[in-house]
């Protein structure tokens, strides 16, 4: 991810899990200052439900009991000029 996000550029995050043993209830947590000043348009594949606690969006995954790598995508575009990258 660049250092700057310029107004209106788009940009593309996959988040891949890849579990070393079987997962109960997968759920994918993002930070608040990940999608800082951000407007998502897509999250492919999309979750059941959301929720946000402990300073974090949650996104749990759709099909329980995961044994195999899975990954989301999300296309993001940003809504203020110059906006600083969030911290990794």
């Amino acid at each position: 991810m660049p250092d700057t996000l310029r107004n209106g550029m788009a940009f593309e995050t996959i988040v891949e899990v890849t579990p070393r043993r079987p997962v109960g209830d997968l759920v994918i947590a993002m930070s608040d200052g990940l999608w800082r000043e951000m407007t998502i348009n897509t999250m492919m594949p999309a979750a059941g439900e959301e929720s946000h606690k402990d300073a974090s969006h949650r996104f749990p995954s759709a099909a329980p009991r995961r044994e195999k790598p899975f990954a989301s995508r999300s296309t993001a575009r940003s809504i203020h000029p110059c906006s600083p990258a969030p911290a990794a």
